[in-house]
């Protein structure tokens, strides 16, 4: 960030609390891919462009999208893809959440456009994941649920 430099000539005052900053940080900023993969991962329903996540690790967007695929095999977006997906694969089994809010919930702000990557992912449309997960679920969990519905314990 720009507001991590020191202007010159560097006011000791300034060298000082720039110092502590860093020290209650723990230390200097690591990794600028790493940070940027941590990043996507514990923010996925934001808006992310690869200009502005370069932008905040302090690296072009072409030399972020190159160390990106080394360091990982994909780039920064299929990461976020992977990402968004995995996040809603686990909302649709475990939640009864609108496949419109799961898509919101996971960075999407057209579900048009959130099928279309979810099927493309994964073969089925988060309608049809979902109806398959839950038969295909736990089968003490299926009993557990019929017993209930016929009035049994």
């Amino acid at each position: 960030k720009a507001s991590d430099y020191l202007k010159k000539p560097v006011n000791l005052r300034d060298l000082q609390t720039a110092l502590a900053r860093l020290v209650r940080q723990g230390g200097p900023p690591g990794d600028p891919v790493a940070r940027a993969q941590r990043h996507l991962g514990e923010h996925p329903e934001r808006p992310h462009t690869t200009a502005s996540l370069a932008r905040d690790v302090g690296l072009s967007e072409r030399h972020l999208r190159r160390r990106f695929q080394e360091a990982y095999g994909k780039t920064p977006r299929r990461f976020l893809t992977e990402v968004r997906m995995q996040r809603a694969k686990t909302l649709l089994r475990t939640t009864r959440l609108g496949i419109e809010q799961i898509a919101r919930e996971v960075g999407y702000s057209r579900l048009t456009t959130f099928c279309r990557i979810f099927k493309r992912s994964c073969r089925l449309t988060p309608s049809e994941f979902r109806a398959h997960q839950g038969s295909s679920g736990d089968r003490k969990a299926r009993v557990r649920r019929r017993r209930r519905r016929d009035g049994r314990k």
